[in-house]
């Protein structure tokens, strides 16, 4: 028997469609986008700028127009004629001085005493009691910057240990120094928290 001719498989030739590469930008194209792109964004806020101002642009130009000229030309940006009439009536026919004083002055004031004080106060009152009740501690410090001249508690229980062998004394010291510090902390306490002073809340 005569055996079959088995030929073998020929591959395909696929079919790829080549692209062209891609053109990277080069640097000037870049800088001419972000120009571009800079212009655009400055021209826009230019444009907001200016319809914001406008308003108080005419504002400022109306009060110097004459009564007549303001109600038939209100949007004109130059006053013709330039007078000040409005100004001399402003301080001549009403209160400005009073109105003055009490948008500045009054206002101000009362603010701070109803508002920035009430708020403030504890902070204030935290801050300078744990600085003061800190300083009682200190006696590197006045040691330092005293020359030994001036004298604070905790230097009175350091001499009195180190110097002079009085225990009695430097222990009564340091219970005076020690009752002195939670008489300022009960008193502290009556206007604000502890937790508050001690930064817990």
């Amino acid at each position: 028997m005569r055996s079959a001719l088995v030929l073998p498989a020929l591959p395909l030739p696929s079919l790829r469609i080549s692209t062209p590469p891609r053109s990277l930008p080069t640097t000037e194209q870049s800088i001419r986008r972000q120009r571009i792109a800079r212009t655009l964004v400055y021209s826009f806020l230019v444009a907001v700028a200016i319809v914001y101002i406008f308003p108080f642009v005419i504002a400022v130009v109306t009060a110097f127009k004459t009564e007549p000229n303001a109600t038939a030309d209100p949007l004109s940006l130059v006053p013709s004629p330039a007078t000040t009439t409005a100004f001399h009536q402003l301080y001549k026919d009403q209160d400005f001085l009073l109105w003055v004083k009490n948008s500045m002055i009054v206002t101000l004031s009362v603010t701070f005493l109803r508002v920035f004080l009430p708020l403030s106060l504890p902070g204030v009152l935290a801050g300078c009691t744990m600085v003061f009740v800190l300083c009682l501690g200190f006696y590197i410090t006045p040691e330092l910057l005293g020359g030994g001249r001036t004298v604070m508690v905790s230097m009175l229980v350091s001499r009195n240990v180190e110097l002079y062998n009085q225990f009695g004394a430097a222990s009564a010291v340091a219970v005076v120094l020690l009752l002195s510090v939670l008489a300022i902390f009960f008193v502290v306490s009556r206007f604000i928290s502890l937790d508050r002073i001690l930064g817990q809340k």
